[in-house]
């Protein structure tokens, strides 16, 4: 019995001796590298993804939690993770774990076995004409008045959180844009005005050999319609307003500004004058006059105090192109030319990259997307990494995230900015815009040629036109029950812009 215990209290002796010390590591965050035998810190991994409850490998090793999951206690270097779901594609990415860091995997979309679609239309249609960031697409069958077609995103929403619901959902349908008994309806179309973020559309049309222009609030069951072409004496160049402001608007002719009030039917001329290019925001109007100066003025065309009364790109460009300001962003404006420079109206000036076709700019973290004929990049404008190269003209900031495709034509920030939606060459791909490893990409369908696509992030679909039958489809891009159901008024509210 003696010798047992001696035995034991040398055993514990040696417990104590290995196992205090690793376990003081352990929890100032140090570890021993099973492959290596040295002593490394820890870091974890974070991993969250759509759906959830997914299973994870680590190393081809099977991990007791699910997704969304943080994965402590791992030595520092490379670690394959692995998830696996039986209704989507094996998902693989490989990360770099550093002492006493995180990683976060977030906003992970698997790519579905089968992509889930929905014909929303029994008609055939020529293009789409998205109204960007509201509740409506427009769809066109033909040249005139009655071929518009009008669709309702805030429906389709209403679709997606209720798939699983035992009480049916409303179904989507397409109604036209006017009436077939509008005096309009046989009217030619010849130019359609929108503005990001407003429900309003005014049409451009020909009947009966005049010009008309028709200011369309398309919100309710039956469109609103008025009339306008009183106050437009010129052709206007351009037509913009203020998203939130359906009733005061402003166009631009012969190098002026004129202010039109829809309501009073009144018209003011020649309220800013020797004017290139304009945007208008917060109610507030940004102009880039003929000598490249730009300037920021009232709704009465009285000149505000502000920075960029000194702002000037006269050393980007001396030539007399038409350049249109398309964001805003606090005191920041990027123009795109017709040359595909894109432009800004602070520190660096310009993006160092040629032949840009558009962009979009995701808000919360304040991410450049931008594309040419076959090239998406992406860039934090505001960081001063990229200030600082990018005044220098270098283009090493860039993250370019798709590279070598034939006709890029749209690109959309997708699930928050975390992946990159686009069509190319009558294709839709989708791509993820992380640092980690290299980005997967995806070709999902195949559309309609040389027509357009839209995708909305508060309903989490692609919309588009399918080429063998011309109709119009929703394809879901992010799972309906990643939609939380108390944002729903929220979310249709400000598609319908309420």
């Amino acid at each position: 019995m003696a010798i047992f215990r001696r035995i034991l209290f040398y055993l514990f002796v040696l417990i104590y001796i290995i196992g205090c010390p690793l376990t003081i590591m352990y929890i100032l965050g140090r570890v021993i590298n099973p492959e290596t035998q040295k002593v490394v810190g820890k870091g974890l991994i974070y991993i969250s993804n759509l759906p959830p409850s997914t299973t994870i490998y680590i190393n081809n090793v099977i991990q007791t939690e699910q997704t969304p999951t943080i994965i402590r206690g791992l030595p520092e270097g490379n670690y394959t993770i692995k998830l696996f779901n039986e209704k989507y594609l094996p998902y693989e990415k490989t990360v770099h774990v550093e002492e006493k860091k995180a990683i976060a995997l977030t906003r992970i979309l698997p790519v579905p076995k089968e992509w889930k679609k929905d014909f929303l239309s029994k008609l055939p249609f020529d293009d789409l004409i998205p109204i960007e960031d509201t509740a409506f697409v427009l769809a066109r069958r033909g040249p005139l008045v009655k071929d518009l077609f009008i669709f309702k995103l805030s429906e389709s929403l209403q679709q997606s959180l209720h798939a699983d619901a035992i009480i049916p959902s409303k179904v989507s349908s397409f109604r036209p844009l006017l009436n077939n008994d509008s005096i309009y309806s046989k009217a030619k179309v010849l130019k359609i005005f929108t503005v990001k973020g407003s429900n309003i559309c005014i049409l451009k049309i020909s009947a009966d050999k005049n010009t008309l222009f028709l200011w369309i609030n398309p919100k309710n069951s039956d469109s609103i319609i008025a009339d306008i072409t009183a106050l437009f004496p010129d052709e206007p160049d351009q037509i913009l307003w203020d998203p939130d402001e359906d009733k005061i608007f402003f166009s631009l002719q012969d190098n002026h500004i004129n202010r039109l009030n829809i309501q009073d039917k009144a018209l003011y001329p020649k309220i800013i004058n020797n004017v290139r290019s304009f945007k208008v925001k917060n109610k507030e109007i940004y102009t880039l006059l003929q000598d490249s100066a730009l300037r920021k003025w009232d709704y009465k065309g009285v000149e505000q105090d502000s920075h960029l009364n000194n702002a000037s790109i006269q050393p980007l460009t001396d030539s007399k192109e038409d350049i249109t300001p398309s964001v805003k962003i606090k005191d920041t404006v990027l123009f795109l030319d017709h040359n595909g420079k894109l432009l800004i109206n602070h520190s660096p000036f310009e993006i160092p990259v040629q032949n840009i076709k558009g962009f979009d700019f995701e808000e919360k973290d304040k991410k450049l997307l931008f594309w040419t004929k076959n090239k998406i990049g992406s860039l934090d404008i505001f960081s001063s990494k990229a200030v600082d190269a990018l005044a220098n003209k270098r283009a090493a900031s860039i993250n370019w995230l798709v590279n070598g495709k034939n006709n890029i034509t749209q690109a959309f920030w997708a699930y928050k900015g975390s992946h990159i939606l686009y069509a190319d060459s009558d294709n839709i791909y989708l791509t993820e815009a992380d640092i980690f490893d290299k980005p997967g990409e995806v070709e999902i369908t195949s559309i309609k040629k040389n027509s357009h696509i839209y995708y909305s992030d508060i309903t989490g679909k692609c919309y588009y036109l399918e080429p063998k039958t011309l109709k119009l489809v929703s394809l879901e891009i992010i799972p309906p029950h990643s939609i939380i159901p108390q944002s729903v008024s929220e979310d249709i509210n400000k598609l319908e812009g309420k």
